[in-house]
């Protein structure tokens, strides 16, 4: 921190707007931008510049003039360090408000597309908690020197916390667990617990040598007793499975449909705002289309959540075993395979290239980087009426609609969705449909 001397030097600066990535943005009295993190709009603030970056200027907040009416008190002691969380210090309002900004910001700077009109953003939680808190299905923490945290921020090292404001307060009383066991910490450099609607817990432990005898007593008798709703224990070693408790499953329902969850399984981890999702895009599905290919299908989430609405379903997923995962949705939801619903496993690019076949409706849901320019020639050439683009990037989402758009393709619903409270991250699905 400045002396006080110091800090009457510093650049005053007026936090204008919140950006993609989290940080606000301000302008030094030079009237260079810079970036600050952890800051809100509206704030009026003393900074100092830290680096600069590609040419972009980044600084920290040395002191509070004047904060932002939407600024509030962060619940987490190590926020600001922990990499989870990015907006504690926004109110929740205020949050949804700029996610749905940046989203009309995002495709009207990127994709040149600035006379769309943006949904307001939705949000889901259950009754009995409060909105915006205790909302992920999912959470890995690091182990060092027997030491339990999360990844510092823009670091790998080891950030330990008392209380995740951000998961249910199961996932604490597990953390607490392994802290009263060092022996088990002594062994493990890695755990995962997901949960599901159940409450029932899954826990995966990534050990680098086989476990002794003394900590695997520990997860058969003592986690159990402690934790009547124990599913299973999973120990990885070298990417070895063992299921050691239970099973190396949980089973988590969206909708009428049952989803089965594994430790590498990706899925989203906000149940609430998957089923809200899930309602949106069967929502915005056309009427009289009879074939769906399901692009980036992962464990079978939309394919088998739309396969009603259709006669035909084709899923292309590259992962192994998200195929897997995906098979034995089928079975679990009573879907005949083969039948109405088809698996094909590989890249994107490989499949559709030898898929030569039409399609009215397409789901695509890529990660992060988006679509490949040969995915996107390809919905243009054998997707006849309907493009249903779920994403979780709203810079390269607008990157791949500006091509579609230029492709002929006209956007129709832009639904932002708060799948990650008190995050910068924000879920959107998009309709586009060929002109009559």
């Amino acid at each position: 921190m400045e002396t006080p001397s110091a800090i009457d030097d510093l650049p005053r600066v007026q936090i204008e707007r919140l950006v993609y990535e989290g940080d606000g943005l301000g302008r030094l009295p030079s009237g260079e931008v810079i970036f600050i993190p952890f800051s809100a709009p509206g704030d009026d603030v003393l900074v100092s510049v830290e680096t600069r970056r590609k040419r972009v200027l980044h600084g920290q907040i040395n002191h509070i003039e004047s904060p932002s009416e939407d600024r509030i008190d962060p619940r987490c002691s190590v926020f600001g360090e922990c990499g989870g969380c990015h907006w504690q210090h926004i109110s929740l309002p205020a949050q949804h408000q700029w996610k749905q900004a940046i989203v009309q910001e995002s495709l009207a700077r990127l994709g040149g597309l600035r006379d769309v009109a943006i949904q307001p953003i939705l949000s889901k939680a259950d009754a009995s908690v409060e909105p915006g808190w205790f909302y992920r299905s999912k959470v890995e923490w690091l182990v060092e020197d027997g030491r339990l945290g999360y990844a510092r921020r823009q670091s790998h090292d080891l950030v330990a916390f008392d209380r995740c404001w951000i998961v249910p307060d199961s996932f604490n009383a597990l953390a607490a667990w392994f802290r009263e066991h060092p022996a088990v910490l002594a062994q493990v450099y890695r755990i995962q617990v997901r949960t599901n609607e159940a409450q029932e817990l899954l826990v995966t432990v990534y050990c680098r040598d086989d476990l002794p005898e003394d900590v695997v007593s520990l997860f058969h008798v003592d986690m159990p007793s402690s934790f009547p709703k124990l599913a299973g224990v999973v120990v990885d070693t070298h990417g070895r499975e063992t299921c050691l408790v239970g099973e190396p499953y949980l089973l988590e329902n969206i909708g009428p449909y049952v989803f089965e969850v594994t430790p590498q399984s990706f899925f989203q981890v906000n149940p609430k705002v998957t089923q809200c999702l899930m309602e949106a895009v069967s929502a915005m599905v056309l009427p009289d289309t009879r074939t769906l290919v399901d692009i980036y299908a992962g464990v079978g989430l939309f394919g088998i959540g739309l396969h009603r609405q259709f006669e035909r379903v084709v899923l292309v997923e590259s992962s192994p075993h998200a195929v897997q995962n995906a098979r034995r949705n089928l079975a679990h939801n009573q879907i005949v395979d083969p039948g109405p619903v088809e698996i094909l496993q590989g890249g994107a690019e490989e499949v559709l290239q030898a898929l030569d076949e039409g399609f009215d409706v397409a789901v695509i849901d890529p990660p992060r980087q988006g679509c490949q320019p040969d995915v996107l020639a390809w919905l243009t050439a054998h997707v006849r009426r309907q493009v249903l683009y779920v994403s979780c990037n709203p810079t390269t989402l607008a990157r791949d609609l500006k091509l579609l758009v230029q492709d002929g393709w006209q956007i129709q619903t832009i639904q932002p969705l708060d799948m990650f409270p008190q995050t910068y991250h924000i879920e959107t699905v998009v309709s586009l449909t060929r002109p009559a």
